[in-house]
């Protein structure tokens, strides 16, 4: 699944952009090629409902690519975080610092509609991909629970738009809201590190995202700089059934993850 993410992101930017004349950049974007980078932090809460929760703080790089052509807007955007959760569930009791990774990619295509020299709304739609590692393997609960790592991969299209505004003295404002369409999912669960169980993988296939962010942009010379806090939420339904070689039934219960954060990055 990771390998068709990448095929179909880079097959969105070169089919979009190919053919395009000479850049034409409206004002208020300042340039048509923009590369940011910078760091994040977030804190995340996963829960499923009735069964367990996790929550920690994140860290970690974030990156984008942006380039506009006349109206037209392609980006690549990626972060990579780790950080440390705490779990605690009723029944299999609580695990502290329990190491955790996310990384996502997302391709975007879009279209600039100037309302005015320092007005442009822009809407987009692109296709992403999202992994997180669940580090819980030779972990004992308080309870003498065995704890295993989980591999959570989601395959989903951001739908959204961007609200940017030019303020005084080089600052623009940009809004953006955001639904994420959820194709498919995976979570792999490696129950075979415990004596008498299996690996196993769950599919799932409902669910849906939503995310916003508000960015603050000050404009320089060769460099821009820019904080934007966000907001990540996924709501994902029960998985399809599984069976592992012993013939026990599994199933991945619902569950949903909010997500914090803050970015501090550079453009130029």
């Amino acid at each position: 699944m990771r390998k068709i993410a990448f095929i179909i992101i880079f097959g969105i930017l070169f089919l979009t952009g190919y053919g395009f004349a000479e850049p034409e950049v409206p004002r208020i974007f300042g340039r048509d090629l923009g590369v940011e980078i910078g760091f994040e932090t977030s804190h995340i809460t996963y829960t499923e409902p009735g069964v367990m929760r996790q929550e920690g703080f994140m860290y970690g790089l974030r990156g984008a690519l942006a380039y506009r052509n006349y109206n037209y807007m392609l980006s690549i955007e990626a972060r990579a975080s780790l950080g440390q959760v705490d779990y605690h569930s009723g029944d299999s009791g609580d695990i502290k610092n329990i190491d955790d990774s996310i990384w996502e990619v997302r391709g975007l295509a879009g279209y600039d509609l100037n309302m005015s020299e320092t007005l442009a709304v822009t809407p987009y739609i692109g296709i992403g991909y999202r992994h997180l590692d669940d580090n819980m393997g030779g972990r004992i609960s308080s309870t003498g629970a065995y704890g295993y790592d989980r591999e959570i991969s989601y395959m989903y299209s951001p739908i959204g738009m961007d609200v940017t505004t030019a303020l005084e003295n080089g600052w623009n404002i940009k809004l953006r809201l955001e639904y994420d369409k959820f194709w498919d999912g995976s979570v792999e669960s490696h129950l075979g590190s415990i004596p008498g169980y299996y690996d196993i993988e769950n599919d799932q296939d409902k669910g849906y995202g939503v995310r916003s962010s508000i960015m603050f942009k000050k404009k320089g010379e060769t460099i821009d700089f820019i904080i934007e806090p966000f907001f990540v939420y996924w709501n994902i339904k029960d998985s399809k059934l599984t069976k592992d070689p012993g013939g026990t039934t599994w199933i991945e219960p619902k569950n949903n993850s909010q997500e914090f954060g803050i970015h501090f990055t550079v453009e130029y």
